[in-house]
């Protein structure tokens, strides 16, 4: 994914980004802390606990950059390793590669939440949107935030100090291919109204996927401050590639799950 890539989807997904961080806040002060399970997902897991949200996409990305540099060093020959050797280990390194047989879950926000009173039923819908400039992918925002970096003294050319605030932005997405099957996902469950009414603003999807290549990306741009305008931004964007083989709509707040597909 391209740095235009990232900024058409930053600017599509600037409102979604707002109301995610909204939706993700809803009873915080009642429900437990955000808890995120930086683990491979169950499939066979037949409940979620309260506050769950899955895997933290940052610490993906992070994660297998970390990965990817150490195994770099590791597909370094040594002077004292027969051919023979090496290609064992390449082999052994290849098999522990994490991204390749595990199943991750993501927490994001559904495309539908709507409730019937007359027949007490939730409908829940998940559609990605398509991906920006690129009919490859659809993409789903997992993560949008800024967060103040201080301020410090700054001195233009012609010796004017002024302070400079920094910000940092960030944003993680779940880019999905259209070439590995379908995305969408929708399902209708039963709940007595007065507890649906309770439980809409804590209704989440997660969207469970196998990795594949190439895996993450990330990328991150840099705006300098200058006297008209003494902001200094940091954005830096995240993407993770994968298919999706579950969606899983749950009560983030109890962790109840109300119904998956497939």
């Amino acid at each position: 994914m391209n740095p235009q890539n990232h900024a058409e989807l930053n600017r599509r997904h600037a409102v979604k980004g707002v109301l995610t961080l909204l939706l993700l806040c809803v009873h915080c002060s009642l429900a437990t802390s955000q808890s995120y399970e930086n683990a491979p997902f169950d499939l066979a897991r037949s409940t979620l606990p309260p506050g769950y949200y899955g895997y933290d996409p940052e610490a993906f990305v992070k994660g297998y950059q970390e990965a990817v540099a150490n195994e770099q060093r590791a597909r370094r020959k040594d002077e004292f390793e027969t051919t023979a050797e090496y290609q064992k280990r390449l082999k052994e390194l290849e098999a522990q590669n994490p991204f390749v047989s595990k199943t991750y879950a993501f927490a994001a926000v559904p495309s539908r939440v709507s409730y019937e009173a007359d027949t007490q039923t939730f409908s829940l819908n998940f559609k990605p949107d398509p991906a920006p400039q690129n009919n490859l992918y659809h993409s789903v925002l997992l993560k949008h935030g800024a967060r103040d970096m201080g301020s410090y003294t700054a001195q233009n050319a012609f010796g004017a100090m002024f302070t400079v605030t920094k910000s940092l932005f960030s944003s993680f997405e779940l880019w999905l291919p259209t070439t590995e099957g379908p995305t969408d996902c929708g399902v209708s469950v039963t709940v007595p109204a007065p507890e649906a009414k309770a439980m809409k603003p804590n209704v989440s999807a997660l969207v469970v996927v196998r990795p594949v290549k190439p895996y993450a990306s990330s990328d991150s741009s840099f705006k300098r401050a200058t006297f008209s305008e003494p902001h200094e931004n940091i954005s830096e964007r995240g993407a993770i590639y994968g298919r999706v083989v579950k969606v899983i709509f749950y009560d983030r707040y109890g962790g109840r799950i109300l119904g998956s597909c497939p």
